[in-house]
């Protein structure tokens, strides 16, 4: 009976995989994260430099190097493009419904295992970040991987207390110290599981030291490569500062805008979950009332608590940083799941037949309702967004002019899009330059774009012949900020650039 639920869920998670990848070959690079992850890996395989990630010829020291070595992977299989930097997000989701299916059915039974990674893989939130090029999802799994071994371990499982370790350590070469979070909910883990993770006291130093070790093998010859800076600037940068100040504008500076924002996950989760957060108001109520004193309950709900209070108290703050939790609430939701016939939940046990004493119906028509809106909005909006994207509407009127030599360069429009856009045949970077620098840009050798807003051409072009270059207006929306964009290439091929030189 097992091995035949463990084919089902391993389908399930196939299933949940393809979902997920459904349309990611026709959206372009959104936001400014997706196309820096993208560049970044794109760089890696270039200067065949494993260590550092690099973007745009810059030091890229925002996070550790397991997406890019994921995506790396990706892109070998499947070519340089969009479905491939993405597809590592959607495996690691489906890979974290996976262990959700095999952790609920051992805990509750099969219907608390599906439930759980139907709720996780169906969401507001996952959806969007499943199909991003970026790091979260690989420290979502890497995340519930060390919640469950933990659980495990007082369950008897052997090699359990190993994976606990190793999990930490895959977490944080996704996203840094973020992912050791399940360290300070030991405490409130059943008793058995924190027995067996932590006695005899040689077990958690070895444990330690092995997680520690898989880190600094990476970690070590990336400090010795950056002087250092790996650490001064990816961890107090992009860690210590990030808590104690805003960052790229994540939130509202001054005492008052921290204090408002305090509230902001509590209330951002009933979008971040949804549909499923429809029912967290019963699930959180059936915690506090009785739940809680479960043990495997409390050390969910302790997680929870644990990531939410965190990012709480830090004051650059964005929808997302709760993500790692929401297997754990999918959990919660999952076990509380009510029987609007019965008032049952699934902690009831399996009637005689082995059919669990709860109705199916409502969570069917909910599930099958946001697989709907997926599959609509992978094959009929994203190919409309596509339309509409600043970088891809550029790169079709210019993509016949671009070699591999032209030179690149923005003036004022800084969008990391544009780098990945461009460098799919050009093989230099895309330089930022000042606008008094502009006209000696453009005169010198070679084929040149520049890429400016519109409001900066009327000053530039009265001082360039107008035979020599070439004006092409783009307006695109920027789906991540919510605007319109004006933008004019300017372009000059090497052979007006040759005819000039002669006057």
């Amino acid at each position: 009976m097992f091995r035949s639920y463990l084919v089902r869920t391993a389908l399930l998670a196939i299933a949940i995989c393809l979902l997920h990848c459904a349309g990611n070959n026709s959206l372009p690079l959104i936001d400014r994260d997706e196309p820096r992850f993208a560049e970044a890996t794109r760089e890696m395989l270039q200067r065949n430099d494993w260590v550092v990630p690099y973007f745009n010829g810059h030091y890229r020291f925002d996070k550790p190097p397991l997406i890019y070595w994921m995506q790396a992977a990706s892109v070998q299989v499947f070519g340089e493009n969009e479905f491939a930097v993405r597809f590592p997000s959607a495996v690691c989701a489906a890979l974290t419904a996976l262990v959700l299916a095999l952790w609920g059915a051992r805990w509750r039974g099969p219907a608390t295992g599906w439930r759980a990674a139907l709720i996780f893989s169906l969401c507001a939130q996952v959806f969007m970040h499943a199909r991003a090029s970026v790091a979260d999802m690989p420290m979502v799994l890497a995340f519930t991987l060390a919640a469950w071994c933990l659980w495990l371990t007082g369950e008897g499982v052997r090699r359990a207390c190993a994976g606990f370790w190793v999990a930490l350590a895959l977490g944080f070469l996704a996203k840094g110290p973020i992912a050791w979070l399940p360290l300070a909910a030991i405490p409130f883990a059943p008793i058995e599981a924190r027995r067996a993770l932590l006695r005899p006291w040689w077990r958690p130093a070895l444990g330690a030291l092995v997680m520690l070790g898989i880190v600094a093998a990476w970690g070590i010859p990336a400090l010795m490569q950056t002087g250092g800076e790996f650490a001064t600037i990816g961890l107090g940068k992009h860690v210590v500062a990030r808590s104690v100040g805003i960052m790229e504008g994540h939130g509202i500076g001054g005492f008052t805008g921290y204090i408002v924002t305090l509230p902001l996950y509590v209330v951002s989760v009933f979008v971040s979950l949804f549909p499923w957060s429809c029912w967290l108001p019963f699930t959180v109520k059936r915690w506090w009332r009785t739940d809680r004193h479960e043990p495997l309950l409390r050390y969910l709900g302790a997680l929870v608590l644990l990531v939410f209070g965190v990012f709480t108290l830090v004051s650059t703050k964005l929808i997302h940083y709760t993500l790692p939790v929401f297997p754990m609430l999918a959990l919660l939701i999952a076990a509380a799941w009510p029987d609007r016939k019965t008032h049952a939940t699934s902690t009831s046990a399996p009637a005689p037949d082995g059919t669990p004493l709860i109705a199916d119906r409502s969570f069917l028509k909910v599930a099958l309702a946001w697989t709907a809106f997926t599959l609509i909005a992978a094959f009929a909006l994203f190919p409309i967004a596509a339309k509409h994207t600043p970088s891809e509407i550029l790169w079709r009127k210019i993509e016949p002019h671009i070699t591999s030599d032209t030179q690149l360069a923005t003036l004022g429009y800084q969008e990391p899009s544009l780098v990945w856009t461009l460098r799919r045949k050009a093989t230099g970077y895309l330089d930022v330059i000042k606008r008094k620098n502009a006209t000696e840009w453009l005169a010198k050798p070679g084929p040149r774009l520049l890429i400016c807003e519109s409001d900066d051409v009327a000053a530039l072009l009265p001082k360039i012949p107008p035979p020599e270059i070439e004006a092409i207006p783009v307006d695109g929306f920027q789906i991540a900020r919510g605007k319109t964009v004006h933008l004019v290439v300017l372009w000059k091929p090497a052979s007006k650039i040759s005819s000039s030189s002669h006057r």
